[in-house]
């Protein structure tokens, strides 16, 4: 995302001509955003459910729906203008376009493997918990050899280094031995937002409703403790 802007939907809503929502959440997108919205401008849903578009709320006698073609509809207001609604709001992803069939082969055998490597594991090896794939059995991640590093992205790492090394400086004797730690989501989070102000990110806050949807303090931290 680097080269992005930051941004909150109401800050762009009038001039954007696609608007795709990705957040897990609810009511991400309300009527008032699609009134806003310019002549013309596609919306589409690759979040979870067709809750994060109000659809429901368009579903009134003042707009006309208009069918173009199968998961493709106009949305016309009184006025004329009228956005492209894909797929009612429901995952764009699914709904409106076909997964290539290697995907689903790599998808399917990376599966099959993973129970087969369960079933003969010695009882014990494995607890519930989320566990990584083998680099043997999954390939080889291309990472830093492949791209140059943002500078914010270094600030980010050096300044979690920081944090961490006034922790284990600050810690009483014994807290941590000779182990991985995984960085407090807490923590985590501090140090992102440290960094928005310099490349002028503007965070939409969430509303009590979502966060009790999601499950989440709308102070924080925002990942479950499995997110790596």
């Amino acid at each position: 995302m680097d080269g992005f802007r930051v941004v909150k939907l109401e800050e762009v809503v009038r001039s954007i001509d696609v608007l795709i929502t990705c957040t897990g959440n609810k009511n991400v997108v309300t009527r008032s955003h699609l009134d806003r919205l310019k002549n013309g401008c596609i919306v589409c849903n690759m979040g979870h459910s067709n809750t994060e578009i109000d659809v429901a709320s368009l579903r009134t006698p003042e707009l006309t729906w208009e069918k173009v073609r199968s998961q493709v509809e106009h949305i016309i207001w009184p006025d004329g203008k009228r956005i492209i609604m894909l797929a009612e709001g429901r995952l764009v992803n699914l709904s409106c376009s076909s997964v290539p069939s290697f995907v689903v082969s790599i998808t399917a055998t990376t599966q099959a493997l993973a129970l087969i490597e369960l079933f003969n594991a010695p009882t014990g090896r494995y607890k519930q918990d989320v566990y990584l794939l083998p680099k043997k059995m999954g390939g080889r991640l291309v990472n830093l050899s492949c791209s140059s590093v943002p500078s914010f992205v270094v600030s980010i790492t050096a300044t979690t280094q920081a944090l961490a090394l006034i922790e284990l400086f600050n810690a009483p004797t014994g807290r941590y031995k000779q182990d991985v730690y995984l960085l407090p989501k807490k923590m985590d989070e501090y140090v992102a937002s440290l960094h928005l102000p310099n490349f002028d990110a503007h965070l939409t806050e969430l509303t009590d409703d979502q966060a009790k949807y999601l499950g989440l303090n709308k102070a924080g931290p925002f990942k479950p403790n499995y997110y790596r």
